[in-house]
């Protein structure tokens, strides 16, 4: 199966966080920033995106159930806002916005057994504006980190409808985390680990 897609948004008024330097009396919270959502005057965006799925029946037996997915989305994006330091406004990337996702996976389904093993990659997006969008990390915009996750899954058909599963998520154990300036030049914010998380089960309707 192939298949695609493009589509194509116009948002007025769309909500962003900004993250500007304390500016008011108290002189103990001076050097402090502060986080604060609002509204932006429009933003656009479009995207392609793009699947092809294969399994591989033209083998003998039981290696007919195997096969691959594999799935591609750009989306291109521009918002309009508002650049603190210099006045006026500055054209961006919009928040939380992913430029760039694909997944790879590896298919199994075959008489009771059912599995899947995926890899999905994020790009760096956005994720709140700074007073004014340069490389400078005290006023630049924040970004989370490109992102590679692998996640598994098994379910084995025990008896009618009933079958047992067990479920693997970010088995290669991905960090996720921000930094601050541009994807080029880039100032560490932080970084978190959480491990993999298993699960196991019986399911109903197979």
């Amino acid at each position: 199966m192939i298949s695609g897609g493009f589509f194509y948004k116009d948002i007025d008024d769309f909500i962003y966080q900004q993250i500007v330097p304390y500016s008011g009396p108290l002189q103990q919270y001076a050097g402090f920033y502060a986080s604060q959502f609002t509204n932006g005057p429009r933003a656009e965006l479009w995207g392609v995106e793009a699947d092809y799925e294969q399994h591989f029946t033209f083998l003998p037996g039981a290696l007919a159930g195997a096969g691959f997915d594999v799935n591609w989305t750009h989306v291109e994006s521009r918002a309009v806002v508002p650049d603190l330091t210099f006045g006026g406004f500055r054209h961006q990337m919009l928040d939380r916005t992913i430029p760039n996702m694909f997944t790879v996976s590896m298919l199994y389904d075959y008489s009771l057994v059912s599995a899947r093993v995926a890899g999905r990659y994020t790009a760096a997006t956005i994720n709140a504006y700074g007073s004014d969008g340069s490389s400078n990390p005290e006023s630049s915009d924040t970004w989370f980190y490109p992102h590679w996750q692998v996640d598994a899954q098994l379910t084995v058909r025990v008896f009618g409808s009933t079958a047992l599963s067990v479920s693997g998520q970010n088995i290669n154990n991905e960090f996720f985390g921000f930094f601050t300036g541009t994807p080029g030049n880039r100032t560490n914010n932080q970084r978190e680990t959480y491990g993999s998380v298993w699960a196991v089960g019986v399911r109903q309707g197979f």
